[in-house]
């Protein structure tokens, strides 16, 4: 037989496996991570962190205020947002985040602020409050 009628010649495959699916010889092939958690470890090394912000004795001042004034308000459930710092859990440091919405309780004994939500909010990370409530108020 020549060479040209080897290319030719009509396979009857293998009679002892079943032919295997596309798909399975697909997967044979696909990539696969040689380096578990890589990834995850690039992205970790390349987040950053802030350190909590000293709060000035006026600052503090302002958001006993305005804690206040959200205390005497607290029958409307006013929309309030807080700037807050959150602790990170594997890196020194952290960041600030907005969290917002309808205040539903001032816990003074635990020192939370509670949304309609049931949200909290620890008093001791809070940088600044905000609310459409404070418009009429000089701080």
């Amino acid at each position: 037989m020549k060479e040209e009628e080897l290319l030719y010649y009509p396979y009857a495959g293998v009679k002892r496996h079943p032919h295997m699916s596309n798909a399975k010889r697909a997967a044979q092939f696909a990539p696969f991570a040689a380096l578990t958690g890589y990834e995850e470890a690039i992205e970790e090394s390349g987040r950053i962190t802030e350190e909590r912000k000293e709060m000035h004795e006026d600052a503090l001042r302002i958001i006993q205020t305005k804690t206040a004034v959200l205390c005497e308000h607290i029958k409307e459930q006013p929309y309030v947002a807080f700037t807050v710092f959150k602790e990170d859990t594997s890196r020194h440091g952290g960041t600030y985040r907005t969290e917002e919405g309808n205040l539903k309780t001032v816990d003074e004994v635990n020192r939370l602020f509670v949304f309609k939500d049931r949200r909290k909010v620890n008093m001791d990370d809070v940088a600044s409050i905000d609310s459409p409530l404070f418009e009429g108020y000089d701080f």
